[in-house]
């Protein structure tokens, strides 16, 4: 459903004009409808083999419903960019509350007095569909001198988003889950489990809470900021990264203190390691935190490209650090965590090496003009 639009949905905030905005609102809208309409076609002929495949038959008969979520979760994502484009970030945060709310009390009241796998599926969608119904009905964007000859001007401009940001968001979701693989390969379902519960503990308050937060404010803010110049770009960016480079030190710094025993407080005396795990994992997390906003300058100052090179690079990093240090899960969790931080360090230089690029082109274009 992330990929569903194929990424136009952030191209919404990059053009100048408000009705050019207005266009990739509806230029979203049709492209996740053709992916949606070509993956049904796609699962009416080829559904059982495709599900055989994924080794999930038990799906099988709810490939419609599949289809239906795929869409509505790209809906989801266009309406909540339209939210970005308005500024209405406060709405964007009640609109992830109604979502979670709804989801979770449509399944329960489905498993209630029904439970099957159905409720499920319907939960989800519910929950889906109610926040996104939310936004359209308030009619923030408009068709009036919508033409497909700007739609494809539009189309062309932003070809990047579908080629290289899917490419770099499905790699950079597997690139997360290799860590799980990895601790498999090596070691027993005890250690796997201490790991997940480890990362969730800390992937939620900080990149989930934080990051998150953070990253739709600065992209909305870094997208005026570059129409204008790209030296105000700079600006936002070298104070997002100092405000996150600070306020990242607290979840951090309690984690490092703490992790331990309220690992064993909450989960049990059983799971206390995972707060040693947690210890060790919160370096990574902790660059991960900073850099997770101001990565997506690249997409604003279109070298998408570059960012989907580096997810290569994290990708072969963390494989090569994890496959070569896995004598013990605590080395392994060490290889993954400074890899992670060595691979965000990084990226967050040539973040700022590509917004310097941006100014001395920007500069000696004006030169040129004046001359």
């Amino acid at each position: 459903g992330l990929l569903g639009p194929l990424k136009y949905e952030m191209a919404i905030l990059l053009p100048k004009e408000l009705e050019d905005r207005y266009h990739m609102v509806i230029v979203s809208f049709l492209v996740l409808g053709t992916f949606s309409l070509l993956l049904l076609v796609v699962f009416l002929f080829f559904g059982p083999e495709i599900l055989r495949y994924l080794e999930a038959e038990r799906l099988a008969g709810y490939e419609a419903w599949l289809v239906l979520g795929i869409f509505l979760t790209g809906m989801l994502q266009v309406v909540r960019y339209i939210l970005i484009l308005h500024k209405k970030f406060g709405d964007l945060a009640r609109n992830r509350i109604y979502q979670m709310g709804v989801q979770h009390g449509v399944s329960i009241g489905w498993g209630w007095f029904s439970p099957s796998f159905l409720g499920l599926f319907a939960g989800y969608i519910v929950g889906v569909a109610v926040p996104v119904y939310l936004v359209l009905r308030r009619r923030l964007f408009h068709f009036r001198g919508f033409t497909w000859e700007k739609a494809k001007q539009l189309l062309y401009e932003y070809r990047k988003f579908p080629t290289f940001n899917t490419a770099a968001v499905f790699l950079n979701n597997f690139s997360l889950q290799l860590p799980v693989f990895m601790f498999a390969k090596f070691y027993d379902e005890t250690i796997v489990a201490m790991y997940a519960i480890a990362n969730q503990a800390l992937v939620m308050p900080t990149i989930t809470l934080i990051g998150t937060a953070v990253q739709q404010v600065y992209y909305q803010a870094a997208s005026e900021a570059f129409q204008e110049h790209p030296r105000k770009l700079m600006g936002i960016y070298r104070q997002t990264l100092k405000k996150l480079s600070l306020v990242g030190l607290v979840p951090i710094g309690g984690v490092i203190l703490l992790a331990p025993l309220l690992a064993g407080l909450i989960f049990g005396k059983e799971w206390s390691e995972a707060g040693v795990y947690m210890q060790i994992l919160s370096l990574g997390i902790y660059f991960r935190l900073i850099n997770s906003p101001i990565a997506s300058a690249l997409s604003i100052i279109n070298r998408q490209e570059a960012g989907l090179v580096l997810i290569i690079l994290s990708l072969a990093l963390r494989f090569g650090a994890m496959y070569v240090f896995s004598d013990t899960p605590e080395q392994m969790l060490w290889a993954l965590s400074i890899s992670t931080a060595l691979f965000y360090g990084f990226y967050n230089y040539s973040v700022y090496y590509y917004i310097r690029s941006a100014i001395r082109a920007h500069e000696r274009g004006e030169g040129d003009e004046r001359n």
